[in-house]
């Protein structure tokens, strides 16, 4: 250890020289065998230099802290009214109906005692026709509450809109412009990145989801609405139970929107990047499933996810079993008020790991999606 007025000297080895001195320490076997293997024969070296690292792929930004919203999915029953209520008051921040298909009499029973300025609310479907008719219906629902349209937060979402010729596009167009109008705050689009084993590599089915929406946008001739489109959108990502590799997609998807927004001169504008668990990692023992839930939890938050649902462990999304929503939503709790994640911004910034595969893999996908485009 350095005394009192020791100069510090640090050694200045070239990368290459540094390499072959470790393989020399070591022998057998070779470097590269020792590499995590990250996706389709790519590999990460254990080894780092400082040549390796590069700018943090860390865009979260300022010294604030991991503030995800607690999301649950709901059903549209009636019945569900003193779900959603228990829910709220165990803590849960954003509801979630996969259903659009609803009537403001409908809405007025299921979402009794609930405050839309105080919780998120979202709605989402693929029928452009379905989402229409919602936008009127809690319109109408709102009105006899006496609710403020302009504070309500959540969304009524066009779930990955692939418009097929100008009428198609002209209802997207008009589906964002008819929520910004009833619902300010409220977002209209909602782009899919679907869960992909990792055995198929996950570089490509990233590749073709980022390529899909380009390819949408590209399709907008007006650079404003392009913009208004991409404001108004919520990215929803459904990882597994991998803790490194959701990690590295998650952040690399939040890069690559990143860059997205650039392009679009958007900059300083904050995606907003939801997580849903892919169900089918999970199996008939409940309690090990919530062993899962909490490991796939935390690579959601340090990912950098804004919005995170735990599938409860049944398994079933909407499920009414008000104790398997607890256990689920304490998880979150855990992580909050015991973990104290929240008092950090970004965890894993400048851990070699990340920053090093991030990069490269946001490379891989971008060349990838440039490629499929360019091949239409």
């Amino acid at each position: 250890m350095a005394g009192p007025g020791t100069e510090m000297h640090f050694d200045k080895t070239d990368q290459k020289t540094w390499l072959a001195e470790i393989a020399r320490e070591i022998g057998e076997p070779a470097l590269e065998n020792l590499n995590f293997i990250v996706d389709s024969g790519w590999g990460v070296s254990p080894f780092v230099h400082t040549d390796d690292i590069e700018l943090t792929t860390s865009i979260r930004g300022g010294a604030e802290g991991l503030k995800w919203k607690i999301l649950e999915c709901f059903g549209s029953q009636p019945e569900n009214n003193q779900v959603i209520l228990t829910s709220l008051q165990g803590g849960c921040e954003s509801l979630f109906f996969e259903s659009a298909e609803l009537t403001a009499a409908q809405l007025s029973v299921l979402l009794k005692g609930v405050h839309p300025e105080m919780v998120e609310i979202h709605f989402q479907s693929e029928d452009a026709d379905q989402l229409r008719d919602l936008v009127s219906a809690l319109k109408q629902w709102a009105k006899p509450e006496d609710q403020n349209r302009k504070n309500f937060r959540g969304g009524i979402r066009w779930l990955d809109p692939e418009p097929r010729g100008p009428s198609e596009l002209m209802a997207l167009m008009g589906h964002v412009q008819q929520v910004q109008d009833s619902f300010p705050a409220m977002k209209s689009v909602c782009w899919n990145f679907p869960f992909a084993e990792y055995e198929n590599g996950f570089s490509a089915p990233m590749a073709q989801s980022f390529a899909r929406i380009v390819s949408t946008l590209d399709q907008i001739d007006d650079p404003v609405v392009c913009r208004k489109v991409l404001q108004n959108s919520v990215v929803r990502v459904t990882i597994g139970q991998d803790y490194f590799r959701e990690i590295i997609r998650l952040r690399a998807i939040r890069l690559l929107w990143y860059n997205l927004l650039q392009a679009h001169g958007l900059e300083g504008y904050h995606m907003i990047m939801e997580v849903h668990f892919h169900p089918g990692h999970y199996a008939s023992d409940t309690e090990k499933n919530m062993i899962k839930a909490g490991t796939m939890a935390l690579s959601a938050i340090l990912g950098g996810a804004d919005a995170v649902f735990i599938l409860p462990a049944d398994g079933n999304a909407t499920t009414m079993d008000t104790r398997l929503r607890r256990i689920a939503r304490n998880i979150h709790h855990l992580f909050r008020y015991e973990s104290h994640l929240e008092k950090h911004s970004d965890p894993v910034r400048g851990a070699y790991f990340f920053e090093s595969v991030v990069p490269e893999l946001v490379r891989r996908v971008w060349k990838m999606s440039l490629g499929q485009l360019s091949g239409k």
